[in-house]
């Protein structure tokens, strides 16, 4: 039995915007992580020294990060601020003030057994507001293989529907 409810070991299948644009982000290769840090400020005192004898959270930063491999334009105009996909070419230009939280969409982790992505809806992971920044540096040589990483940054909500200043949940939405 594994110990996580996502199971232990393995990868996933990552999907942006399920309910609507449903954008398959895989295959991946190096493994997809998430990241949760709690940001705090410490409370010190004077006859302490530099020892902190209390801590005050201020909020917490949340990333998904995603190593895409074998993309596609498709996937890659999803991804990248600014890019425009016409036939078979993809245009990116410069983005300057869009709000992330506005253009932000659900991502949707589900383990994989058998490279077959899990039906149990208790093993998922649901990132609520998530806006994708490139930060792809596609190597050409004879060796590596062409990753291009993607972060989502993910939002506490603003909504009530989901929960105000809620971010992700585990298992069944």
């Amino acid at each position: 039995m594994p110990i996580a409810h996502f199971l232990d070991l393995g990868p996933c299948s990552v999907t942006w915007d399920p309910d609507t644009l449903a954008v398959e982000l895989n295959p991946t290769f190096g493994g997809v992580r998430y990241r949760d840090t709690l940001l705090s400020s410490p409370i010190m005192e004077d006859g302490q020294g530099e020892t902190e004898i209390d801590g005050v959270d201020k909020g917490r930063t949340v990333e998904v990060e995603i190593p895409m491999t074998r993309f596609t334009l498709t996937q890659l105009e999803y991804v990248i601020q600014g890019s425009e996909l016409a036939a078979d070419v993809l245009a990116v230009a410069n983005s300057v003030g869009n709000s992330f939280y506005a253009l932000s969409k659900e991502l949707l982790i589900k383990p994989m057994v058998d490279n077959v992505s899990s039906v149990t809806d208790t093993q998922w992971v649901h990132f609520w507001h998530c806006f994708p920044i490139i930060d792809a540096e596609v190597v050409f040589d004879n060796s590596e293989q062409r990753i291009a990483r993607v972060i989502f940054k993910v939002f506490p909500s603003q909504s009530t529907t989901i929960g105000l200043g809620e971010m992700y949940q585990h298992g069944t939405a």
